[in-house]
């Protein structure tokens, strides 16, 4: 699992390709029961640190991204969670995985072990370009 510490001066590495379903923020404290062991973190409304804590605990496997625009304007209250399909740097092509039944399966199955609907399972990309700033 990969977490952003901060704005970060290669763009790229926040670059992903992922196999996943949205959630909010509190429907993934629910599920993984972490509500009293984060009370600070959602007294103080320290987002980044709520995100950080549903990060670290998610079974292996599964991955967490935030979603908005990377410069600036990450949405830490609803997230991507599932399996990395790949990561970019510019300029790089990488073949990434095919979704098929039997991967989708896989995430389906990590989802559900933590109870979480496995609604809506898609792919998403963000590509972040040091040209951009």
């Amino acid at each position: 699992m990969k977490i952003r510490n901060g704005f970060v001066s290669n763009s790229s590495s926040s670059s992903f390709i992922m196999r996943a379903t949205k959630f909010t923020a509190n429907e993934l404290i629910d599920a993984l029961g972490i509500r009293e062991k984060i009370k600070g973190y959602i007294e103080n409304g320290d987002e980044y640190e709520i995100f950080d804590a549903i990060g670290s605990e998610l079974p292996d496997g599964l991955g967490i991204e935030p979603t908005g625009n990377y410069f600036g304007e990450s949405d830490y209250t609803n997230l991507i969670i599932g399996k990395s399909c790949g990561d970019l740097s510019d300029g790089e092509v990488e073949e990434i995985e095919e979704h098929t039944p039997e991967t989708d399966k896989e995430i389906i199955e990590l989802l559900k072990s933590i109870g979480l609907s496995t609604e809506g399972l898609k792919t998403y990309i963000q590509m972040v370009s040091n040209d951009n700033y």
